[in-house]
Parts: C-alpha cells; sequence; structure tokens
C-alpha cells in the first residue's frame, strides 16, 4: 500500500512540472506575440515574386457613421501617407492608442499624413474603439485591411505617389516613425540612381549635325 502512495505521490508531481513547464512556454508565446520588434520590408519590384506594389484606395466610415475616401492609387493625394491598422484586441495596440492620442508623443515626418485604420463595427468594439481613439479620426474599413493583405496588428504602410514604399510592424510610434524615414529614405535613393532617357545613336548625330 505504502508502494503504491508512492508511485502515486511521484506521478502528481511529475504531472505538476508538466503543467508547469506547458503555461511558461505558453505565456512566453503570448509575450512574443503581443510585442512585435520593428520590422520593416522594403518590397521587391513587380517583377519579382509577382508582388503587387500599386496602392489602393480606401474607403470606410467614421465611428459616427459619416464615410470616409482616401484616394491612394495613382498618387492622387500630392502627401506620402502612413497607413496605420489597429485593433481594440491586443495590448500592444493599446499603448499605441495612449501614445496617439498625446500629439507631443507623434511626429510624423514633414509632409506625411497619418491615417489610422481600425476593422468595420462588425469586427470591432465601437464603444472601445471610441474610449482607445479619442479625437483621433479613425477609419473603419474591414476592406482596406483585406485590400492590403495586412497580416496583423499593429501594422504600418508608408504609401507615396500611389505605391507601397514600405510596410512592417513596431511596438511604439517612435519605432513607426523611424521605420517610416527609412522608407522615405530608401525612396530618395532610388530615385537618385535612376538612369536617364535612353538616347540613339542617330539621334546623337543628329544632335551633333545640327546648326547652333
Amino acid at each position: 500500500m505504502l508502494v503504491l502512495v508512492t508511485v502515486e505521490a511521484v506521478v502528481v508531481g511529475l504531472l505538476a512540472l508538466l503543467v508547469v513547464a506547458l503555461l511558461r512556454s505558453h505565456a512566453e508565446i503570448l509575450r512574443r506575440l503581443d510585442a512585435p520588434e520593428a520590422t520593416w520590408a522594403k518590397l521587391p519590384d513587380e517583377s519579382e515574386l509577382g508582388t503587387v506594389r500599386e496602392a489602393v484606395d480606401i474607403a470606410g466610415t467614421s465611428l459616427s457613421g459619416e464615410r470616409i475616401s482616401v484616394p491612394l492609387a495613382s498618387g492622387r493625394i500630392d502627401h506620402p501617407a502612413l497607413l496605420t491598422f489597429l485593433t481594440t484586441g491586443c495590448s500592444t495596440c493599446e499603448n499605441l492608442w495612449a501614445q496617439l492620442r498625446d500629439p507631443r508623443r507623434v511626429q510624423a515626418p514633414p509632409g506625411v499624413q497619418v491615417y489610422v485604420l481600425a476593422k468595420d463595427k462588425r469586427e470591432e468594439s465601437i464603444a472601445r474603439l471610441r474610449k482607445l481613439s479619442g479625437e483621433i479620426e479613425t477609419i473603419l474599413s474591414s476592406t482596406a485591411w483585406s485590400d492590403y493583405k495586412v497580416p496583423g496588428s499593429p501594422y504600418f504602410m508608408f504609401i507615396d505617389r500611389g505605391e507601397v514604399r514600405g510596410q512592417g510592424s513596431a511596438d511604439t510610434w517612435s519605432r513607426a516613425v523611424s521605420l517610416c524615414e527609412e522608407a522615405i529614405a530608401d525612396a530618395a535613393a532610388d530615385a537618385s540612381v535612376r538612369p536617364g532617357p535612353v538616347v540613339s545613336a542617330d539621334t546623337l548625330a543628329a544632335d551633333v549635325g545640327a546648326p547652333g
């Protein structure tokens, strides 16, 4: 009898250790998912991997139900845009909402307009969105999340001249702005190394032979 009790005690102890290990592993996974590092992906050209880099227009509503549209396609707006995809369901997003409500902590690069996008009211709590966003204009558009294939939240996309110039995740506004500035610098570098117009030999000969 004593042997059986001892065996049962050992088995219970082992099971307790296994449960503790599983809980710690689960907690670590949740922590990593909930606190994304700042990562930015410069998109390849359209010829690579079939990636489409063209921006699409955003259509949605405000928290009060008014229709909102942002014409991002074909560069129809005269300023770059930083699309900010947030939800009410993650603690990282909640921290970003809090930072966004404080203008002293959120300063986008000069000339860049920030657009905050949440999902439609059928997927989000409007009451909680109002609490988190405060006076921040928020566009409700699940279609935008689908069109831009947003993998999760928080997520950021930098749009300029009708193209997606960069995209990625960040856990603070300062990191998001830093990523945005990197995308601007990359775009400027790309523009500076673009080749000039190709001039044929016949055109050159004609220009040389033309009277001054």
